[in-house]
């Protein structure tokens, strides 16, 4: 069952998330893991940082062009990103993170398009 928290993830850009330790690309027609070691240390260093310094939103803007091209490689038209997401089986705590995640990912993507 496709919840209105799961339906708000898929109407994103795809953006790259932390899910159960694992970084994953997800959003608009995408559900898969990331393993580009670059992506996953920016990533890494972009949440840690506060949200409206220069350098995040360079480092938001750098992130989201990564991820929509990751998103793209290798991308099977017919693939239903929603169905492989539910496979992930996440428990609520791990909901719960993911949706503070994509809160984030709004507010960011809001401060990227101000400063464009």
């Amino acid at each position: 069952m496709l919840t209105d928290r799961i339906k708000k993830i898929f109407s994103k850009k795809p953006f790259i998330y932390e899910v159960k330790g694992d970084c994953y690309i997800l959003g608009q027609g995408v559900c898969k893991t990331c393993t580009d070691h670059s992506t996953i240390q920016d990533y890494y260093s972009y949440k840690g940082s506060v949200l409206n310094s220069d350098a995040v939103v360079s480092g938001f803007e750098r992130l989201l062009g990564r991820c929509e091209v990751l998103a793209s490689v290798e991308s099977e038209p017919n693939i239903n990103a929603q169905d492989d997401f539910l496979k992930l089986n996440l428990e609520e705590a791990d909901m719960e993170s993911l949706e503070d995640q994509v809160d984030k990912f709004e507010a960011a993507h809001d401060e990227w398009h101000k400063n464009k």
